[in-house]
């Protein structure tokens, strides 16, 4: 999910619009179906977007969300937020454990909310 392009300083929803979301801060390339995350009331939540930007900062998120974002709300780019219980920490751990961290891993995370 890694991907080129945010090179400014804080992201922030400037509006909400349906299933669109205007940035302000935006600066850099989007990369198509990119996930963020955004902050709500001081939970994390985990956004799938699709497409290309609209407008220049403007994106579309893949589903309707569970909470409204607003104005001001927090978007994380290229270092996505989430806040949840890890599924199999005990296969993980060992994992870790035998082999280190040299390869990739794959891990499910239960969202918190």
């Amino acid at each position: 999910d890694n991907a080129t392009g945010f090179t400014g300083g804080s992201l922030t929803v400037a509006s909400v619009s349906g299933l669109n979301v205007t940035m302000t801060g935006w600066s850099g390339t989007w990369a198509d179906g990119k996930r963020v995350s955004i902050v709500r009331a001081g939970r994390p939540y985990l956004v799938p977007t699709t497409g290309p930007l609209t407008g220049g900062n403007t994106f579309t998120m893949a589903a309707t969300p569970r909470v409204t974002f607003a104005a001001g709300d927090v978007i994380s780019y290229n270092s996505v937020t989430l806040q949840g219980w890890l599924e199999n920490a005990d296969a993980l751990l060992e994992e870790v454990q035998s082999r280190g961290v040299c390869d990739g891993m794959t891990f499910r995370i239960k969202e918190q909310f």
